[in-house]
């Protein structure tokens, strides 16, 4: 394939960006089994408990930093093919409360009627001293004096 190029300089400017390919033999490429197998030399033997994560959404909280910790959690059970993990989205009186972009996402519950969980998220937003409360704290409290990482 040959091109045409305006001048002598417009050659050497579109050629001096190209990329240089190496020749030779290829580098060692390194790949990372996602989803054990049955050849798969790890003892997955211990992954039979389903970790339980709680999202406890305050007003104003970032959609996104929510949906993204989800997303991650959602895609590790599907590459392993195992529940890893399952979450809850909670609210401190079980309403929906708006994000920053307005939106409301349906809780699954009442922070206190939260079933045994793992680790509590606190979803905040851009002013969480806003949305601080005697019962915000007092319920963190509670989780934490359970051993419950927040």
């Amino acid at each position: 394939m040959s091109v045409a190029f305006s001048s002598e300089k417009e050659r050497r400017r579109r050629t001096a960006n190209r990329i240089a390919v190496p020749t030779g033999p290829a580098p060692p490429t390194h790949t990372v089994n996602t989803v054990p197998s049955d050849q798969d030399s790890r003892d997955t033997s211990d992954v039979t408990r389903t970790t339980h994560l709680a999202f406890l959404m305050v007003p104003d909280y970032t959609l996104v930093t929510l949906s993204n910790a989800i997303a991650v959690l959602r895609m590790a059970n599907r590459l392993t093919e195992r529940p890893l993990y399952r979450w809850s989205c909670t609210t401190l009186d079980g309403a929906p409360v708006p994000s920053s972009a307005g939106l409301q996402i349906i809780p699954d519950g009442d922070v206190r009627t939260l079933e045994a969980v793992d680790i509590l998220f606190v979803c905040g937003g851009y002013h969480p001293e806003r949305q601080s409360s005697r019962f915000l704290m007092d319920t963190l409290r509670r989780f934490a004096a359970s051993a419950v990482p927040l």
